[in-house]
């Protein structure tokens, strides 16, 4: 009797505890064939002026996040990227899907049919509101339904643009979403922020996304070269994750070079932030820089990106979640809730 009282404050006590940025069991995102890094250290500061001296006045910090998330380790697939439009393809409406078509110029494939045209471990190109399609499709189990591509975490009814070319586009995802892009300033931490830069718990950010405050060097994986973006040189297409030892903090790659890269954050009411170079021609030392903010319209197939996921919760944890529960449904006769969401934060919306 005492036992099972036990059991039901203890996890009445989890449920009110979990880290917002951790998901309960039956909650926790599968890895759907990706390789996640955990962007840890909670709550921590955003840049300060001298770790960013050319931010723009209206953006005086980037970077703060409340909580734990995960992020992809490198940019989507050309192969995880086609597995998404070939099954998008029975529910296409367009007219013209070749090359007409901006939404899929970028795919990694020719048109909607299905055929690879270059290496599919190569880094995929996509429009915004397609990569927001594909998490929509991933958080509803890539199930085989027009809604899977419409609805779950972000409102594709919502992609519209107003006479003036102002975006209607709902950037924020929805609260439960088991994927989604990330924010700018969830972007900007897996990439700069690192908590023991300047020693054990001196956090700091690197200007550069290699921990390094020095502009990464052009050139081929293996003779010196730490990314494949180039002043206007010839391009080094690789598969992703080509330079292992070019990592962030959180154990990120490719965040110099491949393709620029989406985030879930306004910039100003016509563009999206985007992040980071691209395969050369590129600027790296310049786009590569922490405090230089651009922009791109959510129907340009120029870009790349990474996932964003909730965090599993501990195992431990879960385990005995999945072994309390049925004690405390037999003796007081109704169902423990299971619901919990982790926090969702949207990055700020620059004017």
């Amino acid at each position: 009797m005492k036992i099972r009282v036990v059991v039901a404050l203890t996890v009445a006590v989890f449920l009110s505890t979990c880290p917002p940025g951790r998901a309960l069991a039956g909650q926790v995102p599968p890895d759907d064939g990706l390789r996640w890094k955990t962007v840890g250290a909670p709550g921590n500061r955003g840049t300060l002026p001298s770790e960013a001296p050319r931010l723009p006045t209206d953006t005086p910090s980037v970077g703060a996040v409340g909580y734990e998330y995960r992020l992809t380790e490198t940019e989507i697939t050309r192969a995880q990227w086609g597995e998404f439009v070939l099954a998008y393809r029975p529910f296409y409406s367009g007219n013209t899907p070749y090359w007409a078509n901006q939404a899929f110029v970028g795919s990694g494939f020719v048109g909607m049919g299905g055929v690879l045209y270059a290496n599919p471990n190569q880094p995929a190109n996509m429009s915004w509101e397609y990569a927001a399609r594909y998490c929509n499709w991933l958080h509803n189990g890539k199930a085989n339904t027009a809604a899977a591509f419409t609805q779950g975490v972000y409102d594709t009814t919502t992609f519209t643009r107003n006479p003036d070319g102002s975006l209607n586009h709902n950037l924020t995802h929805a609260a439960g979403a088991r994927y989604w892009i990330p924010s700018l300033d969830e972007w900007i931490k897996g990439a700069y922020y690192d908590p023991n830069k300047h020693g054990v718990g001196l956090e700091g950010y690197w200007l550069y996304p290699a921990m390094q405050d020095t502009p990464l060097i052009p050139g081929a994986p293996g003779a010196g070269g730490q990314t494949n973006a180039a002043p206007f040189s010839a391009d080094i297409p690789l598969n992703a994750g080509s330079y292992p030892g070019v990592v962030s903090p959180w154990g990120l790659l490719d965040l110099s070079g491949g393709m620029r890269e989406w985030t879930s954050t306004s910039r100003g009411n016509f563009d999206i932030e985007v992040r980071g170079s691209k395969l050369g021609p590129s600027l790296p030392d310049w786009e590569d820089r922490l405090d230089v903010l651009g922009g791109s319209g959510p129907a340009t197939s120029a870009h790349g990106f990474r996932l964003a996921s909730s965090v599993p919760a501990p195992g431990s944890t879960v385990l005995f979640w999945v072994g309390a529960v049925p004690c405390v449904r037999r003796r007081r006769n109704h169902e423990v809730p299971l619901s919990h969401r982790p926090l969702v934060r949207r990055g700020a919306v620059y004017p």
